[in-house]
């Protein structure tokens, strides 16, 4: 853990694979290195909305709810459950 409480690493026991954990300077996450040859960047738009791993672009409402990435349309009830 780092000295705002992040999680910096993580083992996999049964894999023997560390993923390493880095972020910005308002403590978002920016990066995950797991092992030595996959690195996962996340990048935040200007309301600070948390990434979505793995998906090149995807879709919010009004709220700043999810509501599409590629393939999948999610829709939202009154209670706020996809």
């Amino acid at each position: 853990m780092d000295s705002a409480g992040n999680r910096t690493a993580k083992t996999d026991q049964r894999a023997a694979v560390t993923s390493n954990y880095t972020y910005d300077s308002i403590y978002q996450l920016t990066q995950v290195m797991q092992g030595t040859n996959t690195t996962e960047s996340y990048t935040y738009d200007p309301v600070a909305t948390a990434p979505v791993a793995g998906v090149s672009s995807y879709s919010t409402n009004a709220s700043n709810e999810l509501t599409a990435i590629p393939g999948v349309t999610y829709t939202t009830t009154a209670t706020a459950t996809c």
